[in-house]
């Protein structure tokens, strides 16, 4: 018996979106914005997915996901990296 191409076509699609579905799921965690606090990068309501990195790979400008106990979707704090472990911080009566 022949195939017909359309459906090796179908399944070379159905292997390949598993797969990258598979891939997703193991290496990302998807999370929710919870407030403005990251507008206009990232507006509230916005999902997006992240990567655990150590903390060697964390740059500034890098935008970070802190999870909360429960690592739930609405459970994070997001921010910006705005300085790094040995930054000097200069301040001029009172203001930084």
């Amino acid at each position: 018996m022949r195939r017909r191409p359309w459906s090796v076509l179908a399944l070379v699609l159905l292997v390949a979106s598993g797969g990258s579905f598979l891939v997703v799921a193991v290496m990302f965690d998807a999370y929710k914005v919870p407030t403005e606090s990251m507008e206009p990068a990232l507006s509230r309501g916005d999902r997006f997915l992240a990567r655990t990195s150590g903390d060697d790979d964390i740059q500034r400008g890098d935008i970070i996901v802190f999870r909360g106990p429960e690592s739930d979707l609405v459970d994070a704090r997001i921010s910006r990296v705005i300085g790094l472990a040995g930054d000097d911080i200069a301040s001029n009566d009172g203001a930084c």
